[in-house]
């Protein structure tokens, strides 16, 4: 039968995923600079996502009682791919600059769009957890409407 990645040696493998990580998002911009086109910022931007996604899915995997669900990966790996997203976009490569000295509207619309999404995806993730907890002290479905009080009619 086959092992699950990261049985046996889970501190192992959390410490080779977040090296990789690192050294993706590390090599994108050095790599760039160096051979002169911003591909190398893409590819080091995609692998750091991936290798991260796929590090917490084996994280959240491994420990049958973590409360680390899929919402918390993917929460971590937006908000990991909104931070990269920014810092390349403001301190690496050479932009090209649009006119008025301005970033191209691409740049500017991608980072606003990505901006929103991540404003959603936060919002969606403290407001469910936060009706979880709601509904778990009610010990009731969270389908249920409240029960009203004595002195409500």
């Amino acid at each position: 039968m086959l092992k699950k990645l990261g049985e046996g040696n889970g501190g192992v493998v959390l410490v080779v995923f977040g090296s990789t990580a690192l050294a993706f998002a590390v090599a994108g911009p050095i790599v760039a600079q160096q051979v002169g086109n911003n591909v190398w910022l893409s590819a080091g931007l995609a692998g750091t996502v991936v290798v991260t996604f796929i590090g917490l899915i084996d994280y959240a995997g491994r420990a049958p009682d973590s409360k680390f669900t899929l919402r918390e990966v993917i929460a971590s790996t937006l908000i990991l791919t909104y931070m990269l997203l920014i810092a390349y976009t403001a301190f690496f490569g050479d932009r090209p600059v649009g006119e008025g000295g301005q970033q191209p509207k691409i740049t500017t619309d991608l980072v606003n769009n990505f901006t929103t999404i991540i404003g959603i995806v936060v919002a969606f993730y403290f407001g469910s957890s936060a009706f979880e907890r709601v509904a778990e002290a009610r010990h009731a479905d969270p389908a249920r409407p409240p029960e009203r009080g004595a002195g409500q009619q």
